[in-house]
Formats: structure tokens, C-alpha cells, sequence
């Protein structure tokens, strides 16, 4: 059963870049694509996004989630976030 989260950040800097959101669950540190409500994956969220709140939905075993910068100088770099 998938669960819905809002990840808001309060800023990131100047990246223009987009990102992805991904996620880890107990027992298996491969990182999976966030699923959206509306269908798909959490792929190319842009920063306007992430400050206004982007819902993603996680399984109810995830445990951490990560925000990572795809494409320009910053590309691959994640930040984690704990739930």
C-alpha cells in the first residue's frame, strides 16, 4: 500500500537543474523511482516544485528519500531525507 508524502525543501540554491525522487526500503538499499498520484514516475521535478511541495507516493516500508539532481554540474549528487 503506497502512502502519500509532500516533499517541500525550502531552497536549493541556484540550480536550474531538475531532479528525481527516489526512495529505499528495509532490507534493500537499491534506490526506486517515486511513484506520482496522478500516474508515473517522479522525474524531472523542477525546483519550483520542490519549494511548493511535490506529492509523491512510498510504500509504507520506505526509508529514506532521496532528491537527486539529474543533468548539469550537479548530476547524480543526492540529498537524503529520513522518514
Amino acid at each position: 500500500m503506497a502512502n502519500p508524502y509532500k516533499i517541500k525543501i525550502s531552497s536549493a540554491g541556484v540550480s536550474t537543474d531538475v531532479f528525481q525522487i527516489m526512495y529505499d526500503v528495509s532490507g534493500n538499499s537499491s534506490r526506486v523511482l517515486a511513484n506520482i498520484p496522478c500516474g508515473g514516475t517522479a522525474t524531472a521535478v523542477t525546483q519550483d516544485q520542490l519549494v511548493t511541495g511535490f506529492t509523491v507516493l512510498l510504500p509504507s516500508n520506505a526509508l529514506n528519500v532521496y532528491i537527486v539532481d539529474i543533468g548539469g554540474i550537479c548530476d547524480g549528487r543526492a540529498n537524503t531525507i529520513t522518514l
